[in-house]
């Protein structure tokens, strides 16, 4: 029995994929969130591969963060459903956003967005190459695909 057992097992285990490791490897505080946030490349590359068709530039994808908590959204609330053939939920709110640092299974930037529709509206942290990231999946965990966002340079504005 084992003898089948342990070859189906590893073609199982072998046949599966994984998702990416890109959790934050140190806790972020608030001062390092705090600005504003754009889309990066591979987001708006990640968003065009899963099938979303509109609001496909970095500008379309802002987030603003500020030291009261308070924050103004641009972007998709639930970039996954485009995966799952529904509507991304694409939101402009200029008011009545709070943010707040929790964990969602790993440290996560939280968001409070006013009338939302999605249960939870979350991004995960990343500091890829030294480099802070906000993430979101936008697909399947194993397709390694993400609406991600970086903190814009002051000049940048």
């Amino acid at each position: 029995m084992l003898r089948i057992l342990i070859p189906a097992l590893l073609l199982i285990c072998a046949a599966c994929q994984f998702s990416e490791n890109r959790y934050a490897s140190n806790p972020v505080t608030a001062d390092h969130v705090v600005g504003m946030w754009i889309a990066t490349d591979f987001g708006i590359q990640s968003l065009q591969d899963v099938g979303v068709r509109e609001h496909l530039t970095k500008r379309d994808h802002v987030l603003v963060l500020r030291p009261d908590g308070s924050c103004s959204f641009k972007s998709f609330l639930r970039p996954d459903r485009v995966f799952e053939g529904g509507d991304p939920e694409y939101r402009i709110y200029d008011a009545g956003c709070t943010w707040s640092l929790g964990k969602v299974d790993h440290q996560s930037l939280n968001l409070s967005l006013p009338s939302s529709s999605a249960v939870n509206t979350y991004y995960y942290l990343d500091d890829e190459s030294g480099k802070l990231l906000l993430w979101q999946y936008v697909a399947d965990p194993d397709q390694w695909k993400y609406i991600e966002f970086e903190k814009a340079q002051p000049n940048s504005g």
